[in-house]
């Protein structure tokens, strides 16, 4: 080959490497149905990390590429779309948005050896494994603890019903058991366990009388933004002044489109400070509302800081002979929105809790309590 066709050929090879590829990462999650609404608001929080990091160069020198999936809130679908997303070339997936469906692609992630970043899944079947899954949310074991020490000891309720959804079970029946021991622990008394399908439809009439058979002053729901406010709405209906406690799974801005009037006083324990003053927060917070026109809260919030961490790990790559999961097991910490989130050996995030309350139609934060 003369000098000339050299020049040429390493000229074309330069000109080519002018661009370098893509990182494809993979969001999955309920983007129909019920749980719609936790879903969009974590596509939402991915989308603009995404963009905020290819703005300011990617990462590398990389640009995100993100592939978006709807899990359809099923196994299956879950399976199905995480399955799409390997085949498109994605790097990491985050997702899935609820516990079931995080525990429903355990197995298959696991074979398939891509790190999966959850935004929101907490069920304690997740936790004290280290693999190659990473949640954003503390488990749902400890929230439901610190609810029912704080429904026992500032709130001074000694009967409470607990109310929870078997459909997200991997979720709800641990809340609902922590909540429970956590609250008898304490001297206070759980006359009623009560468990229902939102796949079966709820004959909320029925619930409200069996509840009220048992002499309670509170009720703890463990179930979607949707199944929470129809209770709400029933309770209101039916004259009842027990105080309300919901799990994290209802904190989304469809609770209080649908319950209205009627969730207001309602109280959480959350990992997720929607007023936080934190300038990287506010910034979010700014951003988001100008994109998608409403709040963001706990699921775009920490969809958000999934990407974050994805970064870090794609960051460290280099150190751990290009092996993602290792990267990411290696991470102790991250700045994340409202502040330094720690992780533990086997992946899973420590965070403060924050009270919040409905206050005349809208969350407030009203009090903190430390992990």
């Amino acid at each position: 080959m003369n000098i000339l066709v050299r020049a040429l050929v390493l000229s074309v090879l330069l000109s080519g490497c002018g661009e370098l590829e893509p990182i494809k990462i993979g969001f999955v999650g309920q983007l129909t149905g019920n749980y719609s609404d936790i879903g969009v608001q974590g596509r939402n929080g991915v989308q603009l990390a995404v963009e905020n990091l290819n703005e300011s160069g990617g990462i590398n020198g990389r640009q995100l590429e993100l592939i978006v999936e709807n899990d359809k809130n099923s196994i299956k679908g879950a399976i199905e779309a995480d399955t799409r997303l390997i085949e498109s070339g994605a790097e990491a997936i985050i997702g899935h948005m609820t516990s079931s469906q995080t525990v429903g692609v355990e197995s298959f992630i696991l074979d398939h050896q891509i790190p999966l970043i959850s935004p929101t899944a907490s069920s304690p079947l997740l936790s004290g494994k280290q693999d190659c899954i990473f949640r954003l949310n503390p488990s749902s074991d400890k929230s439901a603890a610190v609810m029912g020490n704080y429904a026992y000891t500032q709130l001074e309720k000694k009967r409470v019903a607990v109310l929870y959804d078997i459909r997200n079970q991997a979720y709800s029946l641990p809340y609902a058991l922590s909540f429970i021991h956590f609250f008898k622990e304490l001297g206070g008394s759980v006359p009623l366990q009560l468990n229902f399908s939102s796949d079966e439809g709820v004959n909320w009439r029925e619930v409200i009388d069996l509840i009220d058979e048992h002499d309670v002053s509170a009720v703890t729901v463990v179930a979607s933004a949707a199944d929470t406010a129809s209770f709400a709405k029933a309770k209101q209906e039916y004259g009842k002044t027990w105080k309300l406690y919901a799990s994290g799974w209802a904190h989304t801005q469809r609770l209080l489109e649908i319950g209205g009037a009627a969730v207001n006083g309602v109280e959480f324990i959350e990992s997720f400070n929607r007023k936080s003053s934190r300038p990287t927060f506010e910034t979010f917070k700014d951003r988001y509302i100008e994109q998608f026109g409403h709040q963001p809260l706990f699921a775009a919030g920490q969809g958000y800081e999934s990407v974050l961490l994805l970064a870090e790990g794609v960051r460290r790559m280099s150190d751990y002979n290009g092996n993602l999961i290792e990267a990411l097991q290696s991470i102790s910490s991250i700045e994340g929105l409202m502040g330094t989130l720690r992780f533990d050996e086997n992946g899973d995030v420590k965070r403060p809790y924050f009270v919040s309350k409905i206050i005349d139609g809208d969350f407030e934060v009203i009090g903190s309590i430390s992990d």
